[in-house]
């Protein structure tokens, strides 16, 4: 969700995109704002742009579910601690343990 607005008392014209919630407690906050420019016209020309940009960091942002297996069986509570195995190096067993545990935690 996003919107186009002005500042009162500043120039110029800005997006504010939400945060997703997953994502709030890396940002602190629940809307990025980020200026399009000092005119409207300039504004409409920036704006999806802008807004690509905002989305694409939010995509960087997420853990992928490899990372969270890795860190899961190679966490301090597993029995392997100190091993640091890549998902391939897991045994298949201990993979589906570990993917049930995580999609649970969900």
């Amino acid at each position: 969700m996003s919107r186009f607005f002005q500042r009162s008392g500043r120039a110029g014209y800005y997006l504010g995109v939400s945060v997703p919630r997953k994502l709030r407690s890396q940002y602190n906050k629940c809307e990025v704002i980020r200026k399009l420019g000092n005119t409207r016209r300039e504004a409409d020309a920036n704006k999806h742009r802008v807004e690509a940009l905002i989305q694409r960091e939010f995509g960087g942002k997420e853990v992928s579910l490899v990372v969270k297996l890795e860190a899961d069986y190679n966490g301090p509570n597993s029995p392997h601690d100190g091993k640091e195995l890549a998902l391939d190096q897991l045994p298949e067993e201990e993979k589906r343990q570990s993917l049930q545990r995580t999609t649970l935690r969900r």
